[in-house]
């Protein structure tokens, strides 16, 4: 544990950066914590607009020293930040690991477990994505999030429904269906209330959807039985089929504005269920939809956490691994599960990335269940794997992982050597990239 940091006036470059707002001044309210012994905040985006003031309360909630640092827009600013901080070397620990550098827009002091400090600060009039880090040394990979200031909101509006009657057993094809009822939903969330019985009928629901920012943005749906998702015409998250409540994800780059949105759904028989949910740059995930179904909003990113620009390690127990997997998001939609104990590629998957809720326990129990991989998986094979795994004597040993940008390094020995393996996604999307130290490289595509 690091050791606690004496109360002392070294603070000051803090408490210049905790900006009070004018008097009488609205603000958006947050609240941060921290989810014990995994290095991350428990909210990891949030929005606001131009020029807002922002009154930010950080409860360090775990058993280490974090502090939370906010940066000017761009995305590379926490690296800079984090990388100054580095860089001050012994004088660290005096200075609260916060360097003096143009990026930093507000601060906290460097907080012991179980302290907490509320900055008050004024955005600026630019709208972007403005980084929030903990830059104590080695935490900042892990340990981060966004402010996304824009002046455009976001949500559906215009949402409509065509309602049908008839058997199916997948998706029709609604351009040759006359429409039983149509409509407006005045709320502008999607909902089944205006079906006429509980079997044999389908809707498809448009609505005009706006993207508050330039960004990756992952949509999931949960259905009995089968649905699916479009977004200016093109599908991402195909849910089709009869099927029991089932859940599936998946990512689309989207402009800031207006996109159309349609989602398609039929019921054969038995339950009926259809939730639909969005979450992107600036924000976690939420519904578009009236009802809760099987996705759990309550607290979305302790159980989906998502991917965006940069890849992602979360330690979780997976299907078909020892209990020393991690599963490792890459943008661009396809992730993998590494093994620890093998020093391995266990599998890929494309699609979303992961739900860690029956790991945790999803917030009521115990948890310690296996998590669900949310996309479809395929076998990587020994072509990814460091040769000196293959030898019976190789007596591997797990010496950590390091996140670099879009690509996650591992380092372990086998054989008595050192070893070094670069994982990101193939060029083109859907496949790995792994490389090894000495220039051997192998792309492995899904089988």
């Amino acid at each position: 544990m690091s050791r606690p940091i004496p109360t002392r006036p070294a603070a000051a470059l803090a408490a210049a950066l905790a900006l009070s707002p004018p008097v009488g001044a609205a603000a958006v309210e947050v609240e941060i914590g921290v989810v014990q012994a995994q290095l991350r905040y428990s909210k990891v985006a949030f929005e606001a607009k131009p020029g807002e003031q922002v009154r930010l309360t950080f409860d360090n909630t775990d058993e280490l020293q974090h502090n939370l640092v906010v940066c000017r827009a761009g995305a590379d600013n926490w690296k800079a930040v984090a990388e100054a901080a580095l860089k001050l070397g012994a004088a660290g620990v005096d200075k609260g690991w916060l360097p003096d550098h143009g990026a930093i827009l507000a601060a906290t002091r460097m907080l012991n477990p179980h302290e907490e400090q509320t900055l008050s600060f004024q955005l600026p009039d630019e709208e972007g994505i403005y980084p929030f880090v903990c830059t104590f040394p080695g935490h900042a990979q892990l340990m981060r999030g966004e402010i996304l200031v824009s002046r455009f909101p976001r949500g559906l509006g215009d949402l409509r429904y065509r309602y049908y009657e008839g058997n199916w057993n997948r998706l029709p094809d609604f351009s040759g269906l006359e429409a039983a009822a149509t409509g407006k939903l005045e709320g502008n969330r999607i909902t089944l209330e205006p079906r006429k019985r509980d079997n044999g009928f389908a809707f498809v629901f448009e609505g005009d959807l706006s993207a508050p920012a330039d960004g990756e943005y992952q949509f999931s749906i949960a259905s009995d039985d089968g649905s699916r998702l479009l977004v200016d015409g093109d599908t991402v998250v195909d849910n089709d089929g009869i099927h029991g409540n089932e859940q599936r994800s998946g990512k689309v780059r989207l402009t800031q504005g207006a996109h159309r949105l349609e989602v398609q759904y039929f019921e054969a028989a038995g339950g009926e269920e259809l939730t639909v949910a969005w979450a992107g740059p600036g924000f976690e995930m939420e519904p578009l939809s009236a009802g809760g179904g099987n996705l759990d909003f309550t607290d979305p990113a302790e159980f989906m956490p998502m991917v965006f620009d940069a890849a992602k390690v979360v330690r979780v127990r997976l299907p078909d691994a020892s209990s020393r997997a991690m599963a490792v998001g890459l943008p661009g939609g396809v992730s993998f599960c590494f093994d620890a104990e093998s020093c391995s590629i266990r599998y890929a998957w494309n699609g979303g990335f992961v739900d860690v809720a029956p790991e945790r326990g999803n917030g009521k129990g115990r948890g310690g269940g296996v998590c669900k991989v949310l996309g479809d998986r395929w076998d990587v094979g020994e072509e990814a794997m460091a040769p000196e795994l293959l030898d019976d004597h190789a007596k591997p040993r797990f010496a950590g992982y390091r996140i670099d940008g879009a690509a996650v390094e591992f380092e372990f020995t086998a054989t008595g050597k050192s070893i070094t393996q670069r994982v990101s996604a193939a060029p083109g999307g859907g496949g790995l990239k792994v490389e090894f130290a000495g220039g051997r490289s192998v792309t492995v595509e899904p089988k």
